[in-house]
């Protein structure tokens, strides 16, 4: 056994376990804690928050190493991950699911609508700038063709139409789109043109591609519970039934009343009862009223021009539509003329265009030629039509005031004329139906050429002579 010399100094254990003896001691008992607050000034009183810690060494250590482990905050959004990124549709997949909505009829107009504009703009176009689709319409595969028309800016016209046997192509579907919104066409009268081609409607009545429906609501909209699914709500109990009896001290049931009005036992009876009889109330004597004054008509005056009183004469230009008739080519105005009395005083309505005009054409013979017949013939003719015809003939150019004042006296009885007049239009003879005069004692005619757009409105007395003084006379007819 080896003996360890005396003078020899002894290691100290907690040398041994010192890795690094030139290492500086850095426990916490050896730091001077005064000098390491020193470099920390404290907070400013009116901005302490929640997160500020206590002035002590500890709570400084634990603040400063949350701060350093939190992630940094800022403004910038990450960038988002190719999972978060939402999955865009291929060209494919827009025309499958476009096809889709026009097959079902619970597709609403609009969504049928943005479904032809995108098949239109993901696919080929033919030479004819049109676009073929194969649809499942009721069971049925079939060829459409889809076509938008750019009328003006962000308005395009929608068409999905088909070809029949004969290859005559017929409308489906039609609508125009402006500024994301659908409308319906406009025929040319100005109505509106319904969605559906009316001949695919007629012929194709199980079409599920042609039918939609009316609801507005979004593919996403939550569906409203039925009334029958909606939870009842407690019934409140009637105002009529009478609480439970109790008993009382002295052994009898009496129903227990709270919250009521106790009315005073004198209280004045209600006025809005039954049985209170009001007290008779004066009436201020109301002042008469003033008898209307009837109106005057200036040319009904009978010590004036002695005419008939008969208040059926007056007529009123809205009355044009009842009986007014173009004629359709240049010659057949007599025609024409005689038409319009004929509808005012027999048919009640114009007369068509076609077989009815053509009858006409041919019994006044002016198929291609102009009316060569009298008056007196021209009252003949009238009369195989149904109508009462009275000839008034003057004399070619002699038209004066003797002329107006007999047309006046048979438009005073309800009566009308068919009047030999030059056209202003045109300076040829002409003939136009003389249907009455208004209130005012203006003219109401029915002029077959449509371009004398004066005459849909009253002429006066002054205008109409002019235009019958170069010709010979009228014939009166009711």
């Amino acid at each position: 056994m080896s003996v360890k010399p005396i003078d020899q100094p002894a290691q100290a254990p907690e040398d041994k376990l010192d890795a690094n003896k030139t290492t500086v001691d850095s426990t916490l008992a050896n730091v001077d804690r005064v000098d390491l607050l020193k470099q920390y000034q404290p907070a400013d009183p009116g901005k302490l928050s929640l997160d500020m810690p206590g002035l002590t060494l500890q709570g400084w250590q634990d603040f400063k190493v949350a701060k350093l482990d939190a992630a940094p905050q800022t403004d910038k959004v990450s960038a988002a991950t190719d999972q978060q990124k939402p999955t865009e549709l291929s060209k494919e997949q827009r025309i499958d699911n476009a096809k889709k909505a026009l097959e079902s009829p619970d597709a609403t107009i609009k969504q049928k609508m943005d479904a032809m504009t995108t098949i239109y703009k993901d696919s080929e176009k033919g030479k004819d700038g049109r676009v073929q689709v194969t649809l499942n319409d009721g069971g049925k595969e079939r060829i459409f063709e889809i076509n938008s028309l750019a009328a003006a800016k962000d308005v395009h016209l929608l068409q999905l139409s088909t070809r029949d046997a004969q290859g005559k192509s017929h409308p489906v579907l039609r609508g125009v789109e402006r500024n994301g919104e659908i409308e319906q066409q406009r025929n040319k009268d100005g109505s509106k043109a319904d969605y559906r081609g009316d001949w695919w409607t007629a012929n194709s009545k199980d079409s599920t591609v042609s039918k939609f429906s009316q609801e507005t609501k979004l593919p996403n909209q939550e569906l409203q519970p039925k009334l029958e699914d909606k939870p009842k709500l407690e019934e409140k109990p009637k105002q009529d039934e009478k609480p439970a009896p109790v008993e009382t001290d002295k052994g009898k049931t009496a129903p227990i009343v709270e919250d009521r009005t106790v009315l005073p036992e004198f209280a004045p009876i209600p006025r809005n009862r039954p049985d209170f009889k009001p007290e008779a109330e004066k009436q201020e004597p109301q002042p008469e009223r003033r008898r209307r004054e009837e109106i005057i008509i200036p040319w009904k005056n009978k010590e004036r021009d002695g005419q008939d009183t008969n208040p059926g004469a007056v007529r009123s230009i809205s009355e044009l539509s009842k009986f007014y008739t173009r004629q359709d080519d240049a010659y057949s105005c007599s025609a024409f003329a005689v038409g319009m009395a004929k509808a005012d005083h027999r048919l009640g309505r114009p007369i068509r265009h076609g077989s009815e005009s053509q009858a006409l054409k041919d019994l006044t013979k002016t198929n291609g030629i102009g009316y060569r017949g009298t008056l007196e013939t021209l009252a003949g003719q009238m009369r195989q039509t149904g109508l009462e015809a009275k000839p008034y003939s003057y004399g070619m150019g002699n038209v004066g005031e003797q002329a107006m004042q007999d047309l006046n006296r048979e438009l005073a009885k309800g009566h009308s004329a068919v009047a030999k007049v030059i056209n202003p239009h045109t300076g040829n003879p002409h003939y136009i139906y003389i249907a009455g005069r208004d209130a005012n004692g203006q003219y109401i005619l029915g002029d077959p050429d449509r371009k004398n757009t004066q005459h849909f409105k009253p002429v006066s007395q002054q205008y109409l002579q002019r235009m019958m003084s170069r010709r010979d006379g009228f014939v009166a007819t009711w």
